[in-house]
């Protein structure tokens, strides 16, 4: 029988896509009160792989990401991931309370839509439809990048909470690499770069 040891603490790594720099800015301070300071932030990567989210974001999307000093437990990465699904309905939800209740009027949610590049009559004038950005959460060690997903499939394993874990790339003969499922802009080298760094800040600091 195999010997029951705890668990070593990995790196929290978010991905953020976003259209609006301020946007970008909020979350990550709000992700900086629950996790404290940033290690590495990535440069801002063009987000050209998909037109997934243009509908909700409009177009001239942006990818950055940013890992955090903190190491965690994995175990917390579904309450992790909850977190950050508050994060992102934040503003719309505000927006949507102020919209029912009178306080905001229907013109003020036809600019917000413009302001997002999308044309108002393709939408019901929502702001639940007015999220600004999307935060993707995962974790590195030194052999694999797991992120989470609200999203059940054959290769992710059920956490709790309503979240699943995916391993996405496995470390290989010295750097990471994708597997079957990974997604496109993920098995780019430039992302494959961006993940080597940071794994190797990891490296660093559990030898301390």
């Amino acid at each position: 029988m195999g010997e029951i040891k705890k668990c070593s603490p990995v790196k929290l790594i978010i991905g953020f896509i976003y259209k609006e720099e301020d946007a970008l800015n909020k979350a990550l301070g709000q992700l900086k009160k629950h996790f404290g300071k940033t290690d590495f932030e990535s440069r801002i990567i063009p987000f050209v792989y998909t037109d997934y989210y243009e509908r909700e974001f409009g177009t001239g999307l942006n990818r950055k990401f940013v890992s955090f000093r903190k190491l965690i437990a994995p175990s917390s990465l579904a309450e992790i991931k909850t977190l950050t699904n508050k994060i992102e309905n934040e503003a719309p939800q505000a927006l949507a309370r102020g919209f029912r209740s009178g306080i905001l009027e229907r013109p003020f949610l036809i600019r917000a839509l413009k302001g997002a590049g999308l044309r108002p009559r393709k939408y019901k004038l929502s702001a639940e439809r007015l999220r600004r950005v999307n935060i993707d959460p995962g974790y590195l060690d030194l052999s694999r990048l797991v992120l989470a997903s609200t999203k059940d499939f054959s290769h992710r394993i059920y956490l709790n909470q309503g979240v699943y874990a995916e391993t996405t790339l496995i470390f290989k003969a010295k750097t990471f690499q994708p597997l079957e499922w990974t997604y496109p802009d993920y098995r780019t080298s430039e992302y494959i770069e961006i993940f080597n760094q940071i794994r190797e800040i990891y490296n660093q600091q559990i030898k301390k």
